[in-house]
C-alpha cells in the first residue's frame, strides 16, 4: 500500500483522517505539521484537498444517517472513525468546513503557492470548527443569569424585524455578563452577531 501511495502521490486514509481530526479539534500545529510532511513527501496536494472534501462529506452524511452508512459503500473502519469525529463538530460547522474546502479547491489552480493556500484554508476551517455560536453564548448567559440550565428554546434571540429593541454589536460587547461568558468560552468566539 505504501508503494502504491508513493507512486501516485496519494495520502493514506489514516493520515487523511488524522488531518481531518486536527481540523475539527482546531489543532493548528498538527495541521501545519501534516501539510508540511505531505508536501515534502511529494504528495499530490490538489488530490489531498479533494479527498479531504470527500471525508467531510462522509462525516456530514454520517451525522445525519449514522450506522446506515454501511449501505453507502463505506468500510466499518471508516464508520468507526466517522463516529468518533462526528461528536467534535455540529453538522452546521461541517457544512461550513466543506464550503471552505470547496472554495479553496476552485482557487488552487491559480495559486502561486499551493501549500500556503492549503495551510491558510485549513486554518480557517479549524477556526470554523472551534468557533462558538451566538446561540451557545446566549444559552450560557441565560444559565448564568438564572442560575440553572436553560433549554435552547428559552434563549432570548433578538428579532431582526424589531430594530428598536435589538442591541447593536457594541452594546452586546459592552454587556458585563457577556464579557464574562466570552471568558468562559476561552476566546473561541469569532464574532457576536446581534441579529438571530
Amino acid at each position: 500500500e505504501e508503494d502504491v501511495l508513493a507512486v501516485f502521490g496519494l495520502v493514506s486514509r489514516k493520515s487523511l483522517e488524522g488531518l481531518a481530526e486536527a481540523v475539527l479539534k482546531g489543532d493548528m500545529a498538527v495541521i501545519l505539521k501534516l501539510v508540511a510532511v505531505f508536501d515534502s513527501a511529494g504528495k499530490d496536494m490538489r488530490r489531498l484537498v479533494v479527498e479531504l472534501m470527500e471525508h467531510f462529506r462522509n462525516l456530514l452524511v454520517y451525522q445525519f444517517v449514522g450506522e446506515e452508512m454501511a449501505n453507502l459503500d463505506v468500510t466499518p473502519e471508516q464508520i468507526s472513525v466517522l463516529a468518533e469525529q462526528a461528536v467534535l463538530a455540529e453538522p452546521a460547522r461541517v457544512i461550513q468546513i466543506a464550503d471552505q474546502l470547496g472554495e479553496m479547491e476552485g482557487r488552487l489552480r491559480f495559486a502561486l503557492s499551493v501549500r500556503t493556500m492549503i495551510e491558510m484554508s485549513l486554518i480557517r476551517c479549524a477556526r470554523l470548527a472551534r468557533a462558538v455560536s451566538l446561540d451557545a453564548v446566549l444559552k450560557k448567559l441565560q444559565e448564568m443569569r438564572t442560575g440553572e440550565e436553560a433549554s435552547p428554546e428559552v434563549v432570548p434571540v433578538p428579532c431582526a424585524s424589531d430594530k428598536s429593541s435589538s442591541p447593536s454589536k457594541l452594546d452586546l460587547y459592552a454587556d458585563p455578563a457577556l464579557k464574562h461568558v466570552l471568558k468562559e468560552f476561552d476566546g473561541r468566539v469569532l464574532e457576536v452577531d446581534s441579529v438571530g
